[in-house]
């Protein structure tokens, strides 16, 4: 992350519980100081860290 910016939290939204394969959702907050940033943040399996099976790009804007 950029100077200044903070990770405050990563969470995960699950489906229906005890189901194999549910689609999940998350969240992520961040803490910077006004400005533009672009963040890249990477789906990954724990055991796969490398290996993202999805990437989003997102544009911060913090006034």
């Amino acid at each position: 992350m950029p100077a200044g910016e903070q990770q405050i939290a990563d969470s995960t939204l699950a489906g229906a519980p005890g189901q194999l394969g549910d689609p999940a959702g998350g969240q992520v907050q961040v803490k910077a100081p006004a400005g533009h940033y672009r963040i890249t943040a990477r789906l990954a399996r724990p055991w796969a860290p490398d290996q993202p099976v999805k990437t989003v790009e997102i544009d911060l804007v913090m006034r």
